[in-house]
């Protein structure tokens, strides 16, 4: 009976140890770890320039990181992990690793997010001389760091300057205009460029009708000074040149047409039928009824018709400047800046007309000393630059800032340093050149350029 007990016992003894796993303990959480993991996502956004940070745990300490790309900084200080945004933007794979080898990639993009855009339209028209008015097209998104290239700058010429950019005419033809982020994006512009020079013309209109005994006043442009004026019916017409050379005055005599010829002093003539009219009454109307000039231009008008007195308003006088008689019965607009404005005359009885007058560029006046220089892909020292003539003051611009960021003071441009190895390109040809473009644009809107040639030396840091 006493065996008997005995061998009972040890049978419930074995079944409480199988039951509790032996006497060998646990094969899991005593012995065993959790996999490598960071609290960054597998994919992040880094600003430029901006800083994050993370946790790293699991695997077996210690933790190592590293970067595919100068683009994407990396560090790691005990279990902390730091990821910098380079300033030239870009995109990169950081490898977390612990002490036994495990890894976990991280794929890092440094930039804004959003798909990079200008506010430049997809075509630019532009005279041989003129540049894009301010306020100048900006560039945005994409990796936050852009330069900007012309396929053909014998035609278009660009310059950058922060996130804002200019397009300017050189010569006539077409070029396409490529902004571009350090991620590979672009935005291309179709630029069309037309010849600058103005052909003989007035600012009359080729035809009109004007009261006897009104003088109305008009401008010569274009064409090669100087000019001569003369009536084809002077018992109708009268018209005389002023003293400045430029402006001429049509009187109405008698009732009946005259043709008036305007020539130059090439034999380019251009004419006006005048209708004289013997009633002042009509409908209101301004002569001529909207005209183009240069910056620097003055246009002179004539309001005709309506009931007198009358009163002259512009909605834009940063464009022109407009300048009424007493009585409103002619008005002038120096032509101030290059864009457009409407100026509207009313009369005594409320009726209203509306011109446009439009300002265009004047062929470049200012100049960029020396028009072109030679430095090392080695160098990352500051260069300075002369900027003559034009209108102060000035606006500078690169094609590609990351080569030296431009700024003016006074009469000066200067392109800045850079740090230790930032001009270092790979051409295609050995030893040769990449061209960056700088430009200054003065107050009125002309602009000139010069070219810094960047050599390459086979050996840049």
């Amino acid at each position: 009976m006493k065996k008997f007990v005995q061998m009972v016992f040890a049978l419930i003894c074995f079944a409480a140890l199988s039951a509790c796993g032996g006497g060998g303990g646990s094969a899991g959480a005593g012995l065993g770890t959790t996999a490598l993991f960071t609290t960054a996502s597998d994919k992040i956004l880094v600003p430029p320039g901006t800083t994050q940070t993370y946790t790293i745990g699991g695997g077996v300490p210690s933790y190592t990181a590293t970067s595919s790309s100068p683009a994407v900084i990396v560090s790691v200080s005990g279990n902390v992990m730091t990821i910098t945004g380079g300033a030239g933007g870009g995109s990169g794979t950081v490898t977390v690793k612990d002490n036994v080898g495990s890894k976990v990639a991280i794929d890092v993009t440094v930039g804004t997010g959003l798909t990079l855009f200008t506010t430049a339209p997809a075509g630019v028209n532009l005279a041989v001389g003129a540049t894009t008015p301010a306020p100048y097209y900006m560039v945005g998104g994409g990796s936050g760091v852009y330069s900007i290239s012309s396929s053909d700058y014998s035609v278009a010429f660009v310059g950058m300057s922060g996130n804002s950019f200019i397009i300017g005419g050189a010569g006539q033809g077409k070029a396409t205009v490529v902004v571009k982020d350090t991620l590979g994006a672009i935005v291309s512009i179709d630029v069309t460029v037309v010849a600058g020079s103005v052909s003989l013309n007035t600012t009359a209109p080729s035809a009109l009708t004007m009261p006897s005994l009104r003088t109305l006043t008009y401008t010569i442009t274009g064409g090669t000074a100087p000019y001569s004026v003369a009536s084809g019916n002077v018992s109708s017409v009268d018209a005389k040149l002023r003293a400045n050379g430029t402006d001429f005055d049509i009187t109405g005599i008698s009732a009946g047409t005259a043709t008036v010829y305007v020539r130059d002093a090439k034999g380019n003539s251009t004419t006006i039928a005048v209708t004289v009219t013997g009633s002042t009454s009509g409908a209101l109307a301004v002569l001529p009824a909207g005209a183009t000039g240069s910056v620097g231009d003055t246009l002179k008008f004539n309001v005709v018709g309506g009931t007198g007195p009358y009163r002259v308003t512009n909605t834009n006088g940063s464009i022109a400047v407009v300048t009424a008689a007493a009585d409103g019965s002619s008005f002038s607009a120096f032509l101030n800046n290059v864009g457009s404005t409407v100026v509207t005359v009313i009369d005594a009885q409320g009726a209203s007309t509306n011109i446009t007058v439009t300002v265009s560029a004047n062929p470049p006046t200012v100049k960029l000393s020396p028009n072109t220089f030679e430095i090392s892909e080695q160098s990352n020292n500051a260069f300075t630059l002369n900027i003559y003539g034009g209108t102060p003051p000035y606006v500078g611009f690169s094609s590609d800032p990351k080569m030296g960021a431009v700024t003016v003071s006074g009469n000066v441009l200067t392109v800045g340093a850079v740090s230790v190895g930032a001009r270092c390109f790979t051409p295609s040809t050995p030893l040769s050149v990449y061209a960056v473009t700088l430009t200054v644009v003065d107050s009125l809107g002309a602009a000139a350029t010069s070219t810094m040639n960047i050599r390459d030396t086979l050996s840049c840091p």
